[in-house]
C-alpha cells in the first residue's frame, strides 16, 4: 500500500491534462515479452458498436491476452485498486496497464479509453474520453519484427470526478491499445485494429454515499427526538 502511494506521489512531474482529466504514467522495469496471441480480442459491452483486434504481438493491455486484466480503478486516491462501484460527485482514479515490445515496424503506440457516462450505448459524447496517450518509440527501439524482445510496461492513470449528471446504474468502459497503423487522431472506440487489444468493463455508478457529517447530524437529530419522547413519557 505504501509503495503504491510512493509511486503515485513520485509521478507528479509527469502530469498531463487530457479533456479536463489529470493523467500521469509510471514506467516499470523491462522483462521478456511473451508473444502469445491466439484468437481475437473483441469488446464485450452489450449493445455497443463492435471493436476487435487480431494480435498482441507488439502491444497489449495487462499481462494476459484475451483476459480483462489491464484496467482497474481506485476510490481512495490510489491506495487500493479494484472494480468497485463509483459514486456521483466523488473522485475516481482509473489505472491502465499498457505493455509493448521494444521492436516493430511502427513509430509509436497508443492508449485510449472511454466511459459511457450517460448510458446511451456509445462513447461519443463530450467528456467521455478518459485518456488518450501517444507512447513514442524508445531510443533503443529495434526497427524489425520478432527480434529478441523485452516488455516495456507503463501504468497510466486518469483521475476525475464522476459527473453529477452521470447515469445511475450499470454503464461500460472501453480501453484500447494499438500502434500507429491507424493514426492517433483517427483511432476511435469502434472498428477493427489489427495490432493491440480491447477490453470492456462493466462500471456501476451509484448515488453519493452519505458523508460522516451527514450521518453525525442524523444521529444528533435522532438522539434529540429520543430525549423529547422520554420527557413526554
Amino acid at each position: 500500500m505504501m509503495l503504491t502511494l510512493f509511486r503515485l506521489l513520485s509521478m507528479a512531474a509527469l502530469v498531463i491534462l487530457i479533456s479536463g482529466t489529470s493523467s500521469f504514467a509510471l514506467v516499470m522495469e523491462p522483462e521478456e515479452y511473451d508473444r502469445s496471441a491466439t484468437g481475437i480480442s473483441e469488446g464485450t459491452a452489450p449493445g455497443y458498436e463492435r471493436a476487435w483486434h487480431n494480435t498482441d504481438n507488439w502491444q497489449r493491455l495487462g499481462d494476459v491476452w484475451l483476459t480483462n486484466d489491464g484496467v482497474d480503478w481506485s476510490l481512495d486516491g490510489g491506495k487500493t485498486f479494484g472494480h468497485e462501484a463509483i459514486h456521483i460527485g466523488r473522485s475516481v482514479t482509473f489505472r491502465f496497464d499498457f505493455q509493448r515490445t521494444n521492436d516493430g515496424l511502427h513509430n509509436y503506440d497508443q492508449l485510449k479509453s472511454w466511459i459511457d457516462w450517460n448510458g446511451d450505448k456509445d462513447w461519443d459524447d463530450a467528456g467521455e474520453q478518459l485518456i488518450a496517450y501517444r507512447w513514442d518509440k524508445e531510443e533503443d527501439h529495434v526497427y524489425g519484427n520478432f527480434n529478441p524482445v523485452y516488455t516495456l510496461q507503463n501504468y497510466f492513470f486518469a483521475e476525475m470526478l464522476v459527473p453529477e449528471d452521470a447515469h445511475i446504474g450499470e454503464t461500460w468502459l472501453r480501453a484500447r491499445v494499438h500502434c500507429n497503423h491507424v493514426s492517433f487522431e483517427d483511432t476511435t472506440a469502434y472498428g477493427f485494429l489489427n495490432q493491440g487489444e480491447v477490453e470492456d468493463y462493466s462500471v456501476i455508478i451509484a448515488t453519493p454515499e452519505p458523508s460522516t457529517f451527514i450521518l453525525l447530524g442524523l444521529g444528533i437529530i435522532g438522539l434529540a427526538g429520543f430525549a423529547r419522547s422520554r420527557r413526554r413519557g
